[in-house]
């Protein structure tokens, strides 16, 4: 039989639980973010013997979340970005063929960006810029890579960034695609060029660019 000592004891632990959870609130991992797709975007832009070109990465995934302290971000906690690497494409399809080909897409189908650490941020009002430090996969190949960004939160509650990174295909394992009997040559070296729009995991808002 259940007494009024038991009743009062167990609402009073309870509210003693309640209450440890939520002083402990700002210690918790921050909340998630997921990527917009209709605004983000990747692009890669390289050099040949013949002219300049960019691809665009069509499909991909993206997650972020930050490290908080109180109701500030301090920091960024993850992030994990997955593409379809055979969704590269240009204006030229022989260009998208050789690329998928040098990149062996039926092989390795994703490209794979891992967050390892945080190499320094940079809070600034509205506004934050930093480095980290994450594992990217291509062809099979993985290398780590420092990629450099910077960031906005929106008023509709989204947040932008950007940055960019330069890698050599030869790191990767990759040798540069050539076509035309050998006469179009790439280059080593692509810049890879990013903005990803992130929002809220369950908010459903319009992507509204800056």
């Amino acid at each position: 039989m259940i007494t009024q000592k038991m009743k009062i004891w167990s609402r009073s632990a309870g509210m003693t639980l309640l209450t440890l959870l939520l002083a402990a609130g700002p210690c918790l991992a921050g909340e998630t973010y997921n990527m917009v797709k209709s605004n983000s975007r990747v692009i890669l832009h390289g050099t040949s013997s013949l002219h300049d070109w960019e691809m665009r990465l069509e499909s991909m995934l993206c997650t972020l979340s930050f490290e908080e302290e109180g109701n500030r971000f301090t920091g960024i906690e993850s992030i994990r970005f997955t593409g379809n690497a055979a969704s590269l494409s240009s204006d030229r399809k022989l260009m998208d063929k050789k690329a998928h080909e040098a990149l062996r897409t039926d092989e390795y189908p994703e490209i794979v960006f891992s967050y390892l650490s945080q190499a320094e941020f940079f809070p600034n009002g509205n506004r934050f810029k930093g480095t980290v430090i994450g594992r990217l996969t291509l062809a099979g190949n993985s290398r780590n890579i420092s990629v450099p960004f910077q960031g906005i939160f929106l008023e509709n509650g989204q947040i932008k960034v950007e940055g960019e990174v330069s890698l050599n295909m030869t790191d990767f394992g990759i040798d540069p695609p050539t076509a035309l009997m050998g006469t179009l040559k790439t280059g080593d070296t692509i810049r890879s060029e990013f903005t990803f729009f992130f929002e809220r995991r369950n908010q459903k808002i319009t992507a509204s660019k800056e």
